[in-house]
């Protein structure tokens, strides 16, 4: 939701060349839903298995669940939590920048 880089590599095409690649998603930025400390990995069903061997037996609550579900289908939600996370963010280097501060 936040990449706008043209040249941006595609990472669900790779998961058919490797099998030793997981791509990783957040509900943090773009669903606005830090708080919540939820997520989720695909990847090839040998490496998930081997994953979910060591993997807590309740670590995410079904309250995130639930906001989880409800916001991965509101692209308004999304795009307004980009935006405002976006004004946020230039916010923030236009402060780095008058104040001579290094930001990365």
């Amino acid at each position: 939701e936040y990449v706008t880089a043209k040249d941006f590599p595609e990472t669900l095409p790779l998961l058919e060349k490797h099998k030793n690649i997981l791509v990783l998603r957040t509900f943090s930025k773009a669903y606005g839903l830090a708080s919540f400390r939820v997520g989720y990995a695909i990847g090839p069903e040998e490496l998930i298995e081997k994953l979910n061997v060591v993997r807590l037996p309740f670590n995410v609550s079904s309250l995130a669940q639930k906001a989880a579900t409800i916001a991965f289908g509101d692209d308004e939600f999304i795009e307004e939590i980009v935006r405002v996370n976006t004004e946020g963010l230039q916010q923030y280097e236009s402060f780095c920048k008058e104040n001579e501060i290094l930001f990365y």
